[in-house]
């Protein structure tokens, strides 16, 4: 079970990824598809995971691209993030998902209307993103993430709290001889100036 993702909670959009769509839980249950995987972060209604190979993969609500596979259909089982890139971690907030691709920089998908992809639009994503640097921001010294801001993409990897019940708890079978380590992401409470799917 090295890797094996298990979540638990609200699943109206399928962001358990356990194939019951509709069907919440309070038991872990096993995320399905037999991937390894080594982070998980969970948003407003949709979940993401980075294999141990470094492939993004999201599941539940696709509604503004917020899986990133292309769509913007919902999926009760992973989907496979599109562009074939490899990232070394991911961070989401309510309606879409930020990732530092190995040495290439960082990349967002999903819900962008307030200009939180960070790629100079507000339009929205249903494939990664490259992540637009202001001009003199540390040409030469390597690709960075942009600062967090209230709006703005976290910084990939970043735990953020919530005091909002409706997001899926998820956890990470990460054994190492005795020891089970637990990673849980959160977002931010929703503003009221967004509105809900």
């Amino acid at each position: 079970s090295n890797g094996a993702a298990y979540c638990w909670g609200y699943n109206l959009y399928g962001q358990l990824g356990n194939v019951t769509n509709g069907t919440g839980t309070s038991t872990p249950t096993l995320v399905v598809g037999g991937l390894a995987f080594r982070q998980l972060v969970s948003a407003d209604s949709h979940t993401c995971g980075l294999t141990t190979a470094g492939e993004a993969w999201c599941w539940g609500n696709g509604a503004s691209g917020r899986l990133g596979n292309g769509t913007t259909v919902e999926s009760d089982v992973p989907s496979r993030v599109a562009g074939g890139l490899t990232f070394t971690n991911l961070a989401s907030h309510d309606f879409h998902t930020c990732s530092s691709a190995t040495n290439l920089g960082t990349y967002c998908w999903g819900t962008n209307g307030r200009g939180q992809l960070g790629d100079g639009t507000t339009t929205n994503a249903t494939s990664p993103r490259l992540v637009l640097l202001p001009v003199g921001s540390g040409a030469g010294a390597g690709p960075r993430a942009p600062s967090v801001g209230t709006s703005g993409c976290p910084m990939a990897g970043e735990l953020l709290t919530s005091a909002s019940v409706s997001r899926p708890a998820c956890s990470l079978d990460v054994r190492r001889g005795d020891d089970l380590a637990t990673k849980r992401a959160l977002t931010d409470a929703p503003r009221p100036d967004e509105r809900r799917p």
